[in-house]
C-alpha cells in the first residue's frame, strides 16, 4: 500500500485543480500557498474563513479545510492509499 495526498483547489469559477503529492508536508505547504495567495487576491480576511475541527475532518476524510473566499472557494488535502498489488 501507498500513500498519496491529494490537494484539491475548488474555486467556483473554475474547474478543480487536483494535485498529488508524495508526503503530506508537501499538500499542506501547497495548500497553505494557495490559501495565502488567494485569500490575498480576493481580499478576504481568514478569521471569516471556514476551517473545519479535527473532528469535521476525520469525519469528512480530509487531512485539512479552509475556505479562501467569501464565495465559498476553498482548498482541501486528502490522504489517499493506493494497493500496489493492482
Amino acid at each position: 500500500m501507498t500513500k498519496y495526498y491529494l490537494a484539491t483547489v475548488q474555486d467556483r469559477h473554475a474547474d478543480p485543480e487536483n494535485r498529488l503529492f508524495s508526503t503530506p508536508e508537501k499538500a499542506l505547504a501547497f495548500a497553505n500557498l494557495v490559501l495565502h495567495e488567494e485569500s490575498e487576491r480576493a481580499h478576504y480576511d481568514s478569521e471569516d474563513a471556514v476551517v473545519m475541527t479535527k473532528e469535521q475532518l476525520k469525519r469528512a476524510g480530509l487531512m485539512f479545510f479552509q475556505t479562501y473566499s467569501c464565495e465559498g472557494d476553498y482548498v482541501q488535502v486528502k490522504e489517499l492509499t493506493l494497493d500496489d498489488a493492482v
